[in-house]
């Protein structure tokens, strides 16, 4: 697994997912589904995962990723994080 499962307090208070974008529990990417599933559900998890490493920071959230903030505050958006 790429990806090490997340833990339950990590989630409180997150929605449990974007439309198009499941992550079965234990944090298994859904490889059996269309590509565009799996991308949005990667991207959504990369996403938490990054946030939560940087206590909610997203400036810091947003550099450590290479992503311009503005863009980052968008995928948040898009992901409902």
């Amino acid at each position: 697994m790429l990806l090490g499962p997340p833990h339950d307090d990590d989630l409180e208070g997150a929605p449990a997912h974007a439309p198009g974008a499941d992550v079965a529990p234990g944090g298994e990417l859904p490889f059996d589904a269309p590509f565009r599933d799996f991308q949005h559900a990667a991207e959504r998890e990369y996403l938490r995962r990054t946030l939560l490493r940087h206590g909610g920071q997203v400036a810091e959230a947003a550099e450590s990723s290479g992503i311009n903030r503005t863009y980052f505050y968008r995928l948040l958006k898009k992901y409902a994080l």
